[in-house]
């Protein structure tokens, strides 16, 4: 049962937990694949060298675009051969070029990216800055090196934005002090896209090596969070959703034809999400994936403006300091903001419903929850953010924070649990047998983690028992393993408090 403390201060309920890849925008990386699945490293090396040499022995005057559309039935058995071409003109990570409408319009060449591309030279020329408009020698990367593409590029001084020429606009930032889960934590890297200028520079995707976690996340560009940010094309995707699913696949929905070439920015939420247990109850007897007694009410009296849509504590599942402690804000982001972006920080928003016209907009059945029938359990908006959201003073205020203030997170005790040894110690010889046959090294692997997650557990609960230092520990977002080695080993005893803190489980 999903929980919604306050529901009435939390206009948007039903979020995108992803992006799609065609419609709103292309995700783009700054990365090539390289084909490893070779015998030799020297067959990738002989494969880069034929490439060069075909370049050099190119007929006279003959560009770039001619050679590759020449030579592709080899750069792909290069490619086959371990030795990836760089892209250089031919990209698709140029500067995007968009409409008064948001209407995409295609690309400029590609842009010149560090460690791919060596600039030699750069020009006036009409095309944005970086971008590249010749191409001197092509680059390739192996599995074991990088050749760079020596290219020239344009300088930006002559490019005119096809966008309101003559207006100004002004880049709004994202807080990154608040939980951005899915955007790095470099201020002024990504920014609120809500004008089509925004969306010119592309959008970059990469892994973050920085904290070493793998993540897939958005390194630079317009932002796509939409968690906590609400788009033009919210209500599109979620009418799609239940409308629009692929019959050979109900996992999947077609994204509506008009979205494939068009930019969504972020925009202000009129109307509110509120509750309707029959339209649950309905997608349930559909076979919904998601079931949901989330529903719209549109009432354009009632609305946020552009800002930073909170996410109750407890969904907030990533920023955990147990399970993520890289991704906790204080653990990501310089405490310092940049003087230039500082005055231009989105604002958290400022809910206008009041309990009751949220309770006046449910339908609910006569089993439906206290939390969604009575308005002793909601609140009235207040004029300060942080007196509806609460929970956001751990990102916003410093660390020595009050008990008071830690105290707002929800907090209470559940009953007993038994942690039984591993179920794996009781498996027979002949069934280890099998799995080790099956699957080399599983079997202890199992056990390992088995062992760990006894050790975590029991850490736990061994702080547990200190309520204030457990609460002052998730609230300043410190990781569980400094905890624990601070945490007095447990007792053999296998009856142990289990309890939570409402908000991380």
């Amino acid at each position: 049962c999903a929980i919604y403390r306050n529901a009435n201060l939390y206009p948007y309920k039903l979020r995108l937990d992803t992006f799609y890849q065609e419609g709103w925008r292309l995700p783009q990386t700054e990365l090539l694949f390289v084909n490893a699945d070779v015998t030799t490293t020297q067959t990738a090396e002989t494969a880069g060298t034929e490439l060069i040499n075909l370049w050099h022995n190119r007929p006279q005057g003959e560009q770039y675009e001619a050679f590759i559309t020449k030579h592709s039935k080899k750069i792909t058995a290069f490619f086959n051969a371990g030795c990836t071409l760089i892209p250089t003109i031919e990209a698709f990570n140029g500067i995007n070029i968009v409409d008064e409408q948001y209407n995409h319009q295609g690309f400029w060449p590609g842009r010149a990216v560090q460690g791919l591309h060596e600039v030699i030279a750069q020009k006036d020329d009409p095309a944005p800055a970086g971008t590249i408009i010749e191409v001197l020698d092509p680059g390739y990367i192996s599995a074991t090196e990088t050749v760079p593409a020596r290219v020239i590029i344009s300088n930006g001084q002559k490019y005119v934005s096809p966008v309101d020429p003559y207006k100004e606009h002004q880049k709004v930032y994202p807080d990154l002090r608040l939980p951005h889960q899915r955007t790095t934590g470099k201020w002024g890297e990504t920014w609120l896209p809500v004008h089509p200028k925004d969306f010119e520079t592309p959008a970059l995707w990469g892994w973050d090596h920085e904290h070493g976690d793998g993540r897939f996340m958005q390194l630079s560009g317009p932002l796509w969070d939409p968690l906590h940010y609400y788009y033009a094309c919210t209500k599109d995707i979620i009418h799609a959703f239940e409308n629009n699913r692929i019959r050979k696949n109900f996992n999947l929905v077609k994204v509506p034809e008009e979205a494939l070439n068009r930019f969504y920015p972020i925009i202000e939420m009129r109307g509110f999400d509120t509750f309707n247990t029959y339209h649950q109850k309905a997608q349930e007897e559909a076979l919904s994936l998601l079931p949901s007694m989330v529903t719209w009410h549109a009432d354009a009296a009632a609305h946020t403006k552009i800002g930073y849509h909170p996410l109750p504590q407890h969904y907030e599942f990533e920023l955990d300091n147990w399970w993520f402690p890289k991704l906790t804000p204080k653990c990501r982001v310089p405490i310092a903001i940049p003087l230039n972006i500082e005055n231009n920080l989105t604002e958290v928003i400022h809910p206008r419903i009041s309990p009751e016209k949220f309770l006046n907009t449910c339908v609910n059945d006569v089993n439906a929850s206290p939390w969604v029938t009575e308005s002793a359990l909601l609140s009235p908006p207040q004029p300060q953010a942080l007196e509806n959201y609460p929970e956001l003073k751990k990102y916003l205020q410093p660390a020595n924070t009050t008990k008071i203030e830690m105290a707002e997170l929800s907090f209470t005790y559940l009953e007993y649990v038994e942690l039984e040894d591993c179920p794996l110690l009781e498996f027979e010889l002949s069934t280890i047998q099998k799995l080790e046959k099956a699957w080399p090294g599983v079997y202890q692997i199992l056990l390992t983690a088995s062992a760990w997650s006894k050790t975590f557990i029991n850490a736990r609960h061994t702080l547990f028992k200190n309520k204030e230092a457990y609460i002052k520990a998730q609230w300043e977002g410190t990781p569980f393993t400094e905890l624990m080695s601070k945490t007095e080993k447990t007792t053999t005893s296998k009856k142990l408090p289990s309890a939570a803190l409402m908000g991380t489980q």
